[in-house]
């Protein structure tokens, strides 16, 4: 189990490192070239594209990834593209409701609702994509693929800002990222449409995974939620200056996430539905894998704790000194988070949809409690913030931790 997790894991990540790399050269130069509440309104984007781009596939795609039969996959490849195409349309309904989109979140600027339906294609196709791949064992052409949209994001937003498109440079950069990235997962999407399926076993394969879009699908939202509930409450509470210098620190704490942990993620999960053994090694490997991503978490956080008082300005521009105590504030969550991600899927593979759901509704509580009790103050909401979601991932870490009983055997649902 161990080698080839850590296989498939540095083959994941080999791609994001370049990405990521590539994302953070260009972090610096796109914060001096565009105002702060650019970073706003690029902020409402990937609030309401992050939304819904974790259901584009009905998390169909997840169960694709998965599943060991050949003709399911063939299956549930046609339902989750059909879904996403689906979604994608409905998407586009959302246009006519931005004047009171706008007055709800205080802003003028929704020109990105016209470009949802367009992201969500792309990103519903990339993840059907990268679920062939990932089910086939080839970890190379996940890393590649994320190589070329993360990297072709950046460069594309780069390119727009320089070029004076100060509104839509990051929003149409990641929009049209996904373009370079389809080209090396569509051969997989091929290889699987070739098998002709019946309407019946399309049935079939959408009731034996109907967990999935039944608990699966719905919690994603919830958890997304969680995440992405801030920044419109951020927007209707405070100011596109607040949210703005929020989304910029969620963006450099979010790079070790995106360079190390969703790999590993991947390749926890993947490792941990194909092992025989996972009952009576998947406790040990789970508290080895957190224990050693925590030590890296602590290490990071008090680093950056200390520098980032004069780093942050130094990097991205004295206008964004404001972002130094909202930088600070969010570094707590972020460890939690970098060291507990990578696991939180072990309940999904063991057959708890359920449970996993119940925690992402509480996860979506917990987010929205700072609006309760801190809304005139944007820091003390963003402390509350972060002590109430830390504590809801330590507390389903422990959940599932749980699930593998002393006896080695795990408790499937």
């Amino acid at each position: 189990m161990k080698s080839g997790f850590l296989q498939g894991a540095a083959l994941l990540s080999a791609g994001n490192v370049l990405a990521q790399l590539i994302a953070l050269l260009c972090a610096p130069v796109l914060a001096r070239l565009l105002p702060v509440e650019a970073f706003g309104i690029y902020a409402l984007y990937t609030a309401a594209l992050g939304l819904t781009a974790q259901v584009v596939c009905l998390k169909l795609d997840m169960a694709l990834a998965l599943t060991r039969d050949h003709r399911e996959a063939a299956a549930l490849m046609r339902l989750a593209v059909g879904a996403a195409a689906l979604t994608a349309a409905l998407s586009g309904l959302l246009l006519p409701l931005s004047p009171v989109v706008g007055r709800l979140l205080r802003t003028s600027n929704l020109d990105w609702i016209g470009l949802l339906p367009l992201s969500l294609l792309g990103s519903g196709l990339t993840d059907a994509g990268r679920a062939a791949a990932l089910r086939e064992g080839r970890y190379q052409t996940v890393g590649l693929s994320a190589l070329l949209r993360v990297g072709s994001m950046a460069f594309l937003q780069l390119m727009l800002a320089l070029s004076g498109n100060i509104r839509q440079a990051l929003i149409l950069g990641q929009t049209l990222s996904y373009l370079p990235a389809l080209p090396v997962l569509l051969p997989g999407l091929v290889r699987l449409a070739r098998h002709r399926l019946t309407a019946a076993e399309l049935h079939t394969a959408a009731r034996r995974n109907r967990a999935f879009v039944g608990f699966t699908a719905p919690g994603a939202i919830l958890s997304s939620g969680a995440h992405y509930l801030t920044s419109f409450m951020l927007s209707a509470l405070f100011s596109q200056a607040v949210l703005g210098r929020y989304s910029l620190a969620v963006r450099l704490l979010s790079a070790p996430q995106s360079l190390l942990t969703t790999p590993l993620s991947q390749a926890f999960m993947r490792e941990l539905a194909g092992s025989r053994h996972a009952g009576s090694r998947g406790r040990g490997f789970m508290l080895r894998l957190v224990m050693g991503l925590g030590f890296c978490a602590a290490a990071g956080a008090a680093v950056l704790h200390r520098t980032a008082g004069w780093a942050l300005p130094w990097l991205l521009g004295r206008h964004w000194a404001e972002a130094v105590p909202i930088f600070r504030i969010l570094l707590p969550l972020y460890a939690v988070r970098f060291a507990l991600v990578p696991v939180s899927g072990a309940a999904i593979v063991v057959g708890r949809q359920r449970e996993t759901l119940i925690w992402q509704a509480m996860m979506l509580g917990l987010s929205a409690l700072p609006a309760l009790f801190w809304p005139t103050d944007a820091h003390s909401f963003l402390m509350g913030l972060s002590v109430c979601l830390s504590v809801g991932y330590i507390g389903f870490f422990i959940y599932s931790l749980g699930l593998f009983t002393p006896a080695g055997e795990m408790q499937h649902g």
